[in-house]
């Protein structure tokens, strides 16, 4: 699964630049794959602060 949150691009690098990532999980039952937190996960390793919030990620770029 790829990150579509590059087309935010975090307000253009600059710090505390917020992105919100919609992950829709219809196929959270039949696939038993966590889409919210796998992405929130890849964003944390490239050290954006996430948290799942509503249907989706919200993060901020430190």
């Amino acid at each position: 699964m790829r990150v579509v949150s590059m087309l935010l691009n975090l307000d253009a690098g600059k710090c505390r630049g917020k992105l919100f990532h919609y992950t829709c999980t219809p196929n959270k039952l039949t696939s038993g794959r966590d889409a919210p937190n796998e992405v929130a996960k890849r964003l944390r390793q490239a050290g954006i602060v996430a948290a799942i919030n509503g249907d989706g990620i919200l993060a901020v770029k430190m």
